[in-house]
């Protein structure tokens, strides 16, 4: 069965990603000190985080929603510069409850600090 998050993001619909997110849904990042908590944190950094790539694509997935656990590898532009990365989805009872984005080169994932508006030594 194909990935609900994956399926709402290949349709430009982050409202509907967003929306598989647990109440207490837990976001990690490599750029960031500590993880973000609660859907009403996270569901506006993955907004920003979108309207930050351009040409953002799903290009693999290992795993699934019904193991539990799932990989997302992707490809996008950020700042004229190819990114790549990997989304990683921890589900529980349809939903999502751990989010981890793990993104290179360093370029990009410093692109991320700034379009969150984050202090690097603060994040």
């Amino acid at each position: 069965m194909p990935s609900p998050f994956k399926e709402a993001i290949d349709r430009g619909d982050i409202e509907s990603g967003v929306s598989l997110l647990a109440p207490d849904v837990v976001f990690h990042s490599p750029v960031l000190r500590k993880p973000f908590h609660g859907v009403e944190r996270v569901g506006p950094l993955l907004a920003v985080l979108w309207n930050t790539w351009e040409g953002f694509r799903y290009t693999k997935t290992i795993g699934s929603s019904e193991s539990k656990t799932e990989a997302l590898l992707f490809e996008a532009q950020m700042l004229d510069q190819s990114a790549q990365g990997v989304t990683l989805l921890t589900w529980q009872d349809g939903r999502i409850e751990d989010f981890t984005v793990m993104v290179r080169p360093f370029r990009a994932a410093r692109a991320i600090l700034q379009a969150l508006d984050l202090d690097p030594e603060r994040a």
